[in-house]
């Protein structure tokens, strides 16, 4: 018996012990966000963490049931919202086999075109604990990670308003054409509502981008609030010199000038051709930066190493962003760098630096990311009387609870099982459509909506037609008069079907205005409906192994409310963690499950 037990002994030291300690080894030397993220595994979680890694399971693709085909485009759904390379709110195009697109919808601008394809990790596509998409390939154009528009030259404020599809072009170029509009626009003055729609030429071997702008300066005849000069496209030098190999063409409306496209009220044609991919996709490999840089722009007139000035200090920015990812980190200070942003560490105003480069931005912030970390002063320890800002009080009371299941339903209830061959949906939400059928939305990688026809009676009668798609994880759905609208992980969005064909065309954004990251767990919930009301839930950001982030995004945990008809968002309370599960009662009172 000694024997059996050493026997087991060494191979426990040896299967477990040793891959533990090389484990460790091997994490002293990653980035500070991988220690963060990783350093708190059990043995347990280490384990599995390890056999998930190089033994995945395979994945039932459980979204498979309906799904549409696209004659000539690259993937199906061809037009998907998700996080991106660590960053939020994208939208990406599969325009042909191997030719993607990208958009971020926050800034309104091109991410990147290249040719290759998505890595689909993160928990709603392969079951991956804390991935997210990312790109994969070589980039024919990849520009700077800022908002690309000017007004007047100056940064405008951007509201992202819709995407969708036009069915009436396939008759034209048998193919589906897509579309996104924005707005841009300045204080005090009218918005441009511009709507472009992508596409990809293929020709002799090269690869054009055609992008059209429909421009539409909102009211300006009408109205006598200042009227911007206009709309300016940021394309830079290198786009504009042939000897890079690069063509740029122009007809309509617009022009270029000074490097930039510069567009007025009507339509511009814009096609820039490649004739290869070469631009690597890597984010993390971003040139070293002298530490004189702080001085070098006057940082320290508003910025301390771990006192607060006007600004935070760099350890706090340090200490927020450490469960995050590193590249996309050090991407988005950049921008807020050279942009300006306001409300992300109080309500004074960062300034924009227009004057730093995209290169010296990136530094400093990869600079600060470095610094030594210190604790948020908005993050300490106290204790306050909630009540006084208006949050909702919750009394929780609990009765002994037998150790034996029920049998059956509470008489008040009673349960149907939906059942049809193929149709295995990991359902997100529930809720009954205007036309009286049953909508069902899918967490999975096809993010999709489904109505179902006839689901209490026989089922050979039972019909299940996909309606909508490519929505990044849509948890929560409601119906308002006509109107059917759903949460994404990251907006609320109105889906509409212009032609009445039984396909939404058309994915308005209702409500966005809470700031987010790419984390995999930024869940939102709901929706309940209250007097014309929506009612969502943001649960929290969680690292790899299922710990909570020890610095959370400002929204997180928090119960908000949308007025659906202005997208004003309103945050009622506070301190939940998952919070997947809304709905109203008979008297009105609103429930939320954690």
């Amino acid at each position: 018996m000694k024997r059996i037990a050493l026997i087991l002994i060494s191979v426990l030291i040896v299967f477990v012990a040793v891959p533990r300690l090389v484990f460790q080894a091997w994490l002293r030397d990653q980035p500070a966000e991988t220690q963060v993220a990783l350093q708190g595994f059990s043995t347990w979680e280490f384990l599995v963490a390890v056999r998930d890694e190089f033994f995945p399971r395979p994945i039932d693709d459980n979204a498979a049931f309906g799904r549409l085909r696209y004659p000539g485009r690259g993937h199906s759904p061809w037009i998907m919202r998700s996080s991106l390379d660590g960053r939020p709110r994208m939208l990406s195009f599969a325009l042909a086999p191997e030719i993607w697109l990208s958009y971020s919808t926050e800034t309104a601008s091109l991410h990147q075109l290249w040719r290759g394809g998505l890595d689909f990790a993160g928990p709603a596509f392969d079951a991956r604990h804390g991935f997210e998409p990312m790109s994969q390939g070589l980039a024919y154009l990849q520009p700077d990670q800022g908002t690309a528009w000017r007004l007047d030259g100056e940064l405008p404020q951007i509201a992202w308003q819709a995407y969708g599809s036009d069915p009436e072009t396939v008759a034209e170029t048998d193919l589906d054409r897509a579309w996104i509009r924005y707005a841009l626009s300045k204080e005090g003055g009218l918005a441009w509502i511009i709507t472009e729609r992508p596409e990809i030429l293929q020709s002799e071997g090269r690869i054009g981008l055609e992008r059209v702008f429909d421009v539409l300066h909102e009211g300006h005849a009408l109205s006598s609030a200042p009227l911007s000069q206009g709309a300016t496209l940021l394309l830079g030098s290198s786009l504009l010199d042939s000897s890079n190999g690069i063509e740029t063409q122009v007809e309509g409306a617009g022009r270029i000038e000074d490097g930039s496209l510069r567009l007025e009220p009507g339509r511009t044609r814009l096609v820039q051709w490649f004739t290869q991919a070469e631009i690597a996709i890597d984010r993390g490999n971003a040139d070293a930066f002298s530490d004189g840089a702080f001085s070098d722009h006057d940082c320290a007139s508003c910025h301390h190493a771990t006192d607060r000035v006007v600004g935070p200090a760099w350890g706090e920015i340090a200490a927020r962003y450490a469960a995050a990812n590193e590249a996309a980190s050090v991407a988005q200070l950049g921008v807020r760098i050279r942009e300006g942003s306001v409300g992300e560490w109080g309500d004074v105003p960062m300034p924009p630096h227009s004057g730093i480069s995209h290169e010296d931005a990136t530094g400093l912030a990869r600079l600060v990311l470095a610094s030594e970390r210190v604790e948020p002063r908005d993050q300490a320890k106290t204790v306050r009387d909630r009540s006084k800002a208006g949050e909702l009080s919750v009394k929780i009371t609990y009765e002994t609870a037998s150790d034996e299941p029920p049998d059956s339903l509470h008489p008040s209830l009673r349960s149907t099982k939906i059942e049809t061959p193929g149709f295995t949906p990991q359902v997100g939400a529930l809720a009954w459509l205007p036309d009286g059928r049953l909508g069902v939305s899918t967490w999975d990688r096809d993010g999709a909506v489904f109505a179902v026809e006839g689901w209490d009676g026989p089922k050979d009668a039972m019909q299940i037609e996909r309606i909508a798609e490519g929505l990044h994880e849509p948890l929560g759905m409601a119906v308002i008069g006509e109107a059917l609208y759903v949460i994404q992980k990251q907006e609320i969005t109105q889906l509409i079907d212009r032609d009445r064909d039984g396909l939404i065309d058309e994915y308005r954004n209702v409500a966005n205005r809470w700031p987010v990251t790419s984390n995999f767990h930024e869940f939102g919930f709901g929706l309940a409906v209250k007097e014309g009301d929506l009612y969502a839930a943001l649960s929290v950001c969680v690292l790899r192994g299922g710990k909570s982030c020890e610095n959370q995004t400002k929204s997180r945990g928090k119960l908000i409310r949308v007025n659906p008809k202005d997208g004003e968002v309103e945050f009622l309370a506070s301190g939940f963690r998952t919070p997947n599960g809304i709905a109203t009662g008979p008297g009105g009172d609103l429930y939320v499950t954690d």
